[in-house]
């Protein structure tokens, strides 16, 4: 594999690419040279092979903004008439190719955070108040009530040790300390 033929084989794909140069592995994929075919031995980056070959390197994508990744959401949830689950952005990704990866929603924060965001970003703007509805609806909804709360605490005596052995600590919870004790004695005789 000669660096000529790399060279000539980069500007090729860049021509039927409308010339853009192609990353490394859909330049792989179409041509089946290696990143170890010219990796170290012609050039130390991907870039440095694009220049020589005389095309600009390509930039990797940045972040979306945020008010862009809620508009896209709001439109989904307004495309769908309710909030997508994740499945539901995967599919709406794929289908889409303008949407926005499932996971550059990650971004908005966990699902209640998410909400929220959605909530207040249509409420500042006073567009899709429905929208707005649904998610503060869809928040209310996932927290437990009071009484749930209270019921779903139980309170149990016992202790909390911390015990050394060597250089290491075992630190736990019983309700019967002797027995533990012994127990663990059993564990780490010295």
């Amino acid at each position: 594999m000669t660096k000529d033929f790399i060279l000539n084989e980069i500007l090729r794909t860049a021509r039927e690419n409308e010339g853009k140069a192609l990353g490394t592995q859909v330049f792989f994929n179409a041509t089946g040279i290696k990143r170890s075919d010219w990796l170290g031995k012609y050039w130390a980056r991907w870039g440095d092979a694009l220049r020589e070959a005389g095309l600009e390197a390509n930039e990797f994508q940045s972040a979306y903004d945020i008010d862009y990744l809620c508009e896209r959401y709001v439109e989904l949830i307004d495309e769908l008439g309710h909030i997508p689950v994740e499945a539901e952005l995967r599919m709406k990704g794929r289908s889409d190719k303008t949407f926005p990866s499932h996971t550059s929603f990650a971004r908005l924060g966990l699902k209640n955070e998410r909400l929220s965001l959605l909530a207040e970003f249509c409420e500042s703007r006073q567009s899709h108040i429905d929208v707005a509805v649904m998610c503060r609806g869809a928040i209310q909804n996932s927290l437990p009530l009071p009484e749930q709360q209270e019921n779903n605490v139980t309170v149990q005596d016992g202790y909390v040790y911390m015990i050394k052995s060597g250089h290491h600590y075992k630190i736990g919870f019983t309700n019967d300390f002797h027995r533990r004790g012994k127990e663990i004695a059993i564990e780490l005789p010295e």
